[in-house]
C-alpha cells in the first residue's frame, strides 16, 4: 500500500500500524492521501482492523479504504470561503462588530480597533456595554437588544467610548443572522461609520444659524428704535420751518430803468 501513499503520509501509516500492534484496541482510523497513476492526489479514510489468533498473537490486518476526495475538496473550498469572509471583515475600512444572542462580542475587526484603541483579543468575549459611554449606555443597549431580535439598525447614531475616554459618534447599520428555520437568532453583525467630525460641524452650523437669527432680531429692534428717535426731532424742526415765497419778476418800468442804467455804465467804461 505504501507504494501509492503520498510521501507526507507514509510516516502516519506506519505509526498507525505500530499503534494497533502495541495497543489493546484492534481497530484504528486514519485520513490519508494516495497518489493515483496519473499523479493526482486522492484522499481516503482508512479503517484498519487487526485480527489475532486464539492465543492473541497478531495474525493479519483487514483494511477498508473509502474515497473522500470530494468531501475534502468541499471542505477546502469551505475553508477558503471562510478565510475570505474573515479577511473581508478583518480588513474592511469600516468598523465591524459581531455579537451573539447573549450580547457578547465574537468579532471585532481592525477598523474597530483603530476607532476605539481596544485590541480584538481584549474585546472578544466582553459584553457590548463596554463600548458605550456611561451617560448613553442604557439607551445604546436597548438598541442593541432590539437589533439582536431581528430589528435592523439603519443609519442610527450611537456613541462609542474609546479606550482613552474619548466619545466618538458612529452611524450604525445592522443585520441579524438566524439559524435554519429563520426564528432563532444566531448572531448580529453591525457596521459603522465614524461621523464625529460631521456631527460637530453640523452642531457648529446650527449654533451659528441661531446666533445669526438672534443678531438679525437685535438689528431689527435697533432699526425700529433709531427710526422712532430720529422722527421726533425732524417733526420739531419741521414745525419751525416755513416755505419761502416764490421769486417774482420785477415790474416792467423797473426792468426798463435797470436796462438804461446798465447801458450808461457800459458807455462810461465801468464794469457791470
Amino acid at each position: 500500500m505504501e507504494r501509492g501513499d503520498a510521501s507526507d503520509d507514509c510516516a502516519a501509516s506506519a505509526e498507525l500500524v505500530r499503534t494497533v500492534l502495541a495497543a489493546d484496541a484492534s481497530t484504528a482510523r486514519l485520513e490519508k492521501r494516495y497518489l493515483a497513476r496519473d499523479g493526482t492526489v486522492v484522499w481516503a479514510v482508512v479503517h484498519t482492523t487487526l485480527l489475532r489468533d486464539a492465543e492473541g498473537r497478531p495474525k493479519h490486518f483487514v483494511t477498508q479504504v473509502h474515497d473522500i476526495t470530494d468531501r475534502k475538496k468541499a471542505e477546502e473550498q469551505l475553508r477558503e470561503t471562510k478565510e475570505f469572509h474573515e479577511s473581508l471583515v478583518s480588513y474592511a475600512n469600516a468598523p465591524i462588530v459581531v455579537w451573539d444572542p447573549d450580547l457578547r462580542i465574537t468579532r471585532f475587526n481592525h477598523a474597530f480597533e483603530r476607532l476605539t484603541g481596544i485590541r480584538e483579543e481584549d474585546a472578544v468575549g466582553s459584553g457590548l456595554d463596554v463600548l458605550f459611554p456611561d451617560a448613553r449606555r442604557a439607551e445604546a443597549m436597548e438598541l442593541v437588544r432590539r437589533a439582536s431580535t431581528g430589528e435592523r439598525l439603519e443609519t442610527v447614531e450611537i456613541p462609542i467610548r474609546a479606550a482613552d475616554g474619548r466619545v466618538r459618534t458612529v452611524l450604525w447599520n445592522s443585520a441579524t443572522i438566524f439559524a435554519p428555520g429563520g426564528t432563532e437568532p444566531r448572531a448580529t453583525i453591525a457596521q459603522g461609520q465614524d461621523v464625529t467630525e460631521a456631527v460637530a460641524a453640523r452642531r457648529d452650523l446650527s449654533l451659528r444659524a441661531e446666533e445669526l437669527a438672534r443678531s438679525n432680531e437685535e438689528l431689527e429692534q435697533f432699526a425700529y428704535v433709531a427710526s422712532h428717535d430720529l422722527q421726533e426731532p425732524l417733526r420739531t424742526v419741521a414745525s419751525y420751518v416755513q416755505p419761502l415765497p416764490p421769486l417774482q419778476r420785477p415790474p416792467r418800468r423797473r426792468r426798463r430803468r435797470l436796462h438804461r442804467l446798465r447801458g450808461r455804465r457800459a458807455r462810461s467804461g465801468c464794469s457791470a
